[in-house]
């Protein structure tokens, strides 16, 4: 099954799209269980799952149960409508920087910090840059 919507912001169409059918078998990979206790084959599970904080774990399980109604979350948690977009377009961001496996995890640790707000993107890209030179220099 797939819950797809289209949510409009400024004359800006988005489409999220969520496959219930991969979430269910990941879930079943994790619920998979021996004698010695929980066994999980982390090979089968998305990098940006693993990625995923907690607390933004939480906002995607409730995003779901909310049929991605940015409006239900609003109200669950207390927010205003932008403020919810914004954590969802900060979600979505983080996504797609570990989907990004052909970079560095050093890169990607500081676009995670530039998507956190712990530093600007201006910082992250000179950085980056910086980090780039100084690799190539050495090969």
């Amino acid at each position: 099954m797939m819950l797809k919507n289209v949510y409009e912001i400024n004359n800006i169409s988005f489409l999220i799209a969520i496959d219930f059918n991969k979430i269910y078998d990941i879930l079943n990979i994790i619920k998979n269980k021996t004698k010695e206790g929980v066994k999980v084959d982390i090979d089968k599970i998305p990098q940006w799952i693993l990625a995923l904080e907690q607390e933004d774990a939480t906002f995607l399980k409730n995003f779901v149960l909310k049929s991605g109604s940015l409006k239900e979350i609003a109200k669950l948690y207390e927010v205003s409508y932008p403020t919810v977009r914004l954590r969802l377009d900060k979600l979505i961001q983080k996504i797609e920087i570990s989907d990004q496996k052909e970079e560095e995890p050093f890169s990607t640790f500081i676009k995670g910090l530039a998507v956190d707000s712990r530093i600007d993107l201006e910082t992250a890209k000179i950085i980056i840059e910086k980090y780039k030179q100084e690799r190539d220099k050495t090969k």
